[in-house]
């Protein structure tokens, strides 16, 4: 029985993914997926396990009876699909003011996974240039972490810490690694969907969802009005609602300005990772 891990990144479309794999045939394809949007008790076990709040023979339990029920289907595959497998967010690091950015305790984390999935699995990883990627990873911030600072000053973060994917790599064993640009999503997402499950030995099963859950940008004006709700002297459950008001607030422009970088700081990013793998 194969495992495959489909482990983001953050903000690589790991949402649209999981809901093609959702909606595929999964009896003709042969894959047993579980993901956190259907088949979430797996996930969340493994979760709690990383974390240290379960003991790996409560996860491993789950996972050998997840196996057993994929075999009376004659499933070939598992698959696993949750970016929070590899750890928490980028943008919470920078919340933190922590200096290591990109996932800390990835290689402790694969380790505890072995533990409960064994050695023989494969993993899709998706990578992003960093230009984008810092501006997700902001919005993010901005929408839950209760960020008060600017793009140029998360980017000057970001930049500090070295957020490199080639570093990523090498926690993983490269023969059993896969790594897909999200650029490619520019194809088109049913070309997108499609390399997904050529990574992992399925070339038929890409079904796209009818409606892509990219994160779009929003506007200047919602930037800024998040960042002054982070510093006004108000409860952490008042603050959310205003958050909540705000992203549903009808009357708000959105063909106002969107919030992006300047041609000079996205040069800089680009300088910074020209020999990282995401530009090659």
């Amino acid at each position: 029985m194969k495992t495959y891990l489909h482990l983001g990144v953050h903000k690589t479309a790991s949402t649209l993914l999981q809901k093609s794999i959702q909606i595929s045939k999964t009896k003709e394809s042969g894959v047993y997926p579980i993901v956190r949007d259907t088949h979430y008790i797996l996930t969340n076990t493994l979760r709690k396990y990383l974390k240290g709040t379960l003991e790996v023979e409560a996860a491993k339990r789950l996972y050998d009876k997840v196996t057993k029920d994929a075999k009376t289907q004659n499933a070939s595959s598992i698959l696993l699909s949750d970016e929070n497998l590899l750890g928490d967010p980028a943008s919470i690091h920078i919340k933190r003011n922590n200096p290591t950015l990109f996932y800390p305790n990835l290689r402790n984390r694969l380790d505890n996974l072995k533990r409960v999935i064994g050695n023989d699995f494969h993993t899709v990883i998706y990578t992003r240039q960093q230009e984008t990627l810092f501006r997700s990873l902001y919005l993010d911030g901005l929408k839950y972490f209760r960020y008060h600072y600017s793009l140029e000053e998360f980017t000057a973060q970001c930049l500090n810490a070295n957020f490199r994917f080639d570093k990523l790599a090498m926690n993983f064993d490269s023969q059993k690694l896969t790594l897909i640009p999200f650029e490619s999503i520019k194809e088109g997402t049913n070309s997108f969907v499609k390399n997904f499950w050529e990574a992992i030995g399925h070339g038929d099963c890409g079904i796209t969802p009818a409606v892509a859950t990219l994160n779009k940008a929003i506007p200047d004006i919602q930037a800024n009005l998040c960042r002054k709700i982070s510093v006004l002297s108000l409860n952490k459950e008042k603050k959310n609602e205003l958050r909540k008001w705000l992203s549903t607030m009808p009357e708000l422009p959105t063909t106002e300005s969107k919030i992006v970088l300047s041609p000079t700081v996205i040069q800089s990013i680009r300088d910074h990772y020209k020999d990282d793998i995401t530009y090659q």
